[in-house]
């Protein structure tokens, strides 16, 4: 990915099913300009995108009712994140301790040994 200038600031909204993750990080973003990371809502996209690498790959889990291997979702989501521009909120993402180890590995090369998570 490419290193960008600007610090990216990242918050993790945690929470169970329910509990307005969603809703607090949309009215957020809006009022602050970020963007907003759902994976769920990456996840529903790559499916719907026949064309994606992703989108086979993605119906067999969630089709299943399983949850998507780390080595997938991390993809997706570092990709995501590390091509935006602004501070983001994540929802949904990291899910365990070994992506967001991941992540906070990826966001110290891209703010160069300085972020905020």
């Amino acid at each position: 990915c490419e290193i960008m200038s600007k610090k990216l600031t990242c918050y993790i909204f945690l929470g169970a099913p329910g509990v307005g993750k969603g809703t607090f990080a949309k009215i957020i973003t809006k009022q602050l300009g970020m963007k907003h990371f759902a994976i769920g809502d990456l996840i529903r996209e790559e499916i719907a995108n026949k064309n994606s690498p992703y989108s086979k790959d993605f119906e067999k889990y969630v089709s299943k009712g399983k949850l998507i291997p780390d080595h997938l979702i991390n993809d997706i989501a570092i990709n995501n994140i590390m091509h935006t521009h602004v501070d983001i909120i994540l929802d949904g993402y990291p899910r365990n301790l070994s992506q967001a180890e991941l992540l906070d590995k990826k966001l110290n090369l891209y703010n160069h040994n300085d972020h905020s998570v």
